[in-house]
């Protein structure tokens, strides 16, 4: 009995040590830090806005901003809707994780498919009340970009739009000029 005792006092003086010791990548693989990402539409039109955005979650705390890049869209414009994360918490699984969203704005320069590359973060949660470095991988997404019905390469896609245009001399050069309305 003694010895059963003696034992079981061993395992709970290891355990929490053990836990000390984790690293970044135990706590993505153990489900406590998790990525997830989406695109908003994920088909538009040639110019049009579209979102990435990606949630940061832990089913600890975060201990600082996270390190991110921009990634380099081929055949879009990219552009980083804010230099701060919206913060709040989601429920999954029946587990409650505090979250960060980044979200990023993608116009599509060209018709045919747009490939958002995955992304590398770097964070810290903290596990135990240490921080713990983190990296993980948020996943890429596929958009499927068009032009509109009868538009041809080149087209400007707005809303609205000003022009105006003149003749220059002689050579019947037609100079055209717009303005953002």
């Amino acid at each position: 009995m003694m010895r059963a005792v003696a034992c079981l006092l061993v395992l709970c003086v290891l355990a929490p040590s053990t836990r000390a010791d984790e690293d970044g990548e135990s706590l993505v693989d153990r489900g406590v830090v998790r990525v997830r990402s989406r695109i908003e539409p994920d088909s538009a039109y040639v110019g049009q806005k579209t979102t990435f955005s990606f949630d940061l979650m832990t089913s600890s705390f975060f201990q600082g901003a996270p390190t991110w890049r921009i990634p380099d869209v081929g055949g879009a414009i990219v552009r980083q809707e804010s230099q701060f994360a919206v913060n709040g918490s989601d429920v999954v699984d029946g587990e409650t994780f505090a979250m960060q969203t980044w979200t990023i704005a993608i116009y599509p320069q060209r018709a045919g498919t747009v490939e958002i590359p995955s992304i590398a973060v770097t964070m810290q949660v903290a596990q135990d009340g240490k921080p713990i470095p983190v990296r993980a991988v948020v996943p890429g997404a596929t958009l499927v970009t068009r032009l509109p019905e009868g538009a041809q390469p080149g087209v400007i896609a707005a809303s609205a739009l000003e022009a105006e245009s003149r003749i220059d001399g002689e050579t019947g050069a037609c100079l055209l000029y717009t303005s953002p309305s």
